[in-house]
């Protein structure tokens, strides 16, 4: 029998648990925009975890990979009407890849064939990249007790949903060129009729990565 469609399939979970006090963070769209942010006033109030399980499979030139994050904060205000409450917040992400010339994907990224050389003869490996993930907050942190809450709903959208698209240039195992786009959309769907629309984001990027 043969079990080679097998070797590249993997699961794995990580996790973190601790105590943290100070502001908490707030989240950033691929274009490095903040969509949502908790209130001036609130902050940590101990016990913090994270739970992140994923799922892989590499075959030939292509790839998938799946994960799903789950973050609980305990959070209180510090000002105003006391606030506490234990807050959590869930993404998950599907990715898939598929090298078009010059390797085989792999969990560690493509190891070209041939390295690029200016011959003209040998060009690497070029891997083409997708993704979708999606990440919503905790409904509770936009519920008004004693005449506030944990963050506004005028400010900060509910949830966020991205795709994207890409293309990685391996020259070799040590430079890789990265051009990406990413589109996200924003749902403030279940808060007050006062939360502030916000338009789609396309984000265009590229960069040289070096890695030693």
């Amino acid at each position: 029998t043969n079990w080679t469609y097998v070797e590249g399939f993997g699961v794995g979970v990580a996790g973190t648990y601790g105590d943290r006090d100070g502001a908490p963070s707030g989240y950033l769209t691929p274009g490095q925009r903040t969509w949502f942010s908790y209130n001036a006033n609130v902050t940590g109030d101990g016990e913090a975890s994270r739970l992140v399980p994923q799922g892989y499979w590499y075959y030939g030139p292509f790839g998938f990979l799946g994960e799903w994050a789950i973050s609980r904060q305990r959070l209180t205000t510090t000002s105003g009407a006391p606030i506490r409450d234990n807050i959590q917040t869930e993404a998950w992400q599907f990715a898939a890849y598929y090298v078009i010339f010059g390797g085989d994907a792999s969990y560690k990224g493509v190891k070209p064939k041939k390295e690029f050389d200016l011959s003209g003869e040998n060009w690497g490996a070029l891997e083409l990249v997708g993704r979708y993930g999606e990440q919503w907050i905790d409904d509770s942190v936009f519920i008004a007790r004693g005449g506030q809450s944990l963050a506004s709903t005028t400010a900060n959208a509910r949830s966020i949903d991205t795709w994207g698209v890409g293309l990685n240039w391996y020259l070799n195992t040590n430079v890789r060129l990265v051009l990406d786009y990413n589109h996200s959309n924003f749902s403030s769907r279940g808060l007050a009729n006062t939360a502030v629309p916000r338009d789609d984001e396309q984000a265009v990027f590229s960069r040289l990565q070096l890695s030693f």
